[in-house]
């Protein structure tokens, strides 16, 4: 595709430009399945490019995000945190409504931050993000954001009272030794007020 675009005849310049960069992302992505890291990342860089001469706002911030993950994959924490704040900086900015996406974003700078042993600012943002997800009542999410607070959680530092505590819960539920997905929910919505003691029966098993 990356051959025939600028080939094309019947269609604008703005239309080519742009196709060819939402050509090079989709490739960039496809690179990083087969561990073509270098590739990638300066794909995506010219991708950026162009979507910000082209104007296109919200394809520029999706690369800053594409970018940040590459770096993230690479471990550099440091730089993969500078670029998810341009993010979502660049979305609260220019009033993109994606109320998810910011959330996700908060997940995945708070997973960079556990990285730069920056875990208090680290739970702040999982937390935040576990009650974006609740509120919007999609549970998949609203897991992924838990497991990633009981993570920076559990880096922080858990005290022996609340590891005592989650486990005489755990062993409560039913005396079984796998707690459902539905269950850590429901545990989580009514019936353990206390994160610390929710992060070890998330991490468990």
């Amino acid at each position: 595709m990356l051959a025939i675009y600028p080939g094309l005849k019947d269609q604008g310049e703005v239309f080519i430009k742009r196709a060819i960069a939402l050509a090079k992302v989709s490739y960039s992505i496809t690179l990083t399945w087969v561990g073509e890291f270098e590739q990638a990342y300066q794909l995506e860089q010219e991708a950026q490019a162009a979507f910000s001469l082209l104007g296109e706002t919200s394809m520029f911030i999706n690369s800053e995000i594409n970018l940040a993950n590459l770096d993230y994959t690479l471990g550099y924490y440091g730089s993969a945190l500078r670029r998810y704040y341009q993010a979502r900086d660049g979305l609260i900015e220019n009033n993109i409504d994606a109320a998810l996406l910011l959330a996700e974003i908060n997940l995945w700078m708070a997973k960079c931050l556990v990285k730069l042993n920056r875990t208090e600012e680290a739970s702040v943002l999982a937390s935040s993000a576990v009650e974006v997800y609740r509120q919007t009542g999609i549970s998949l999410s609203t897991g992924d954001a838990l497991r990633e607070y009981a993570t920076t959680l559990i880096a922080s530092g858990l005290s022996e009272a609340s590891s005592n505590g989650a486990e005489t819960v755990f062993r409560r539920k039913e005396n079984s030794s796998y707690l459902r997905f539905t269950d850590l929910l429901t545990l989580r919505l009514d019936h353990v007020e206390d994160d610390v003691v929710l992060a070890q029966l998330l991490l468990v098993r």
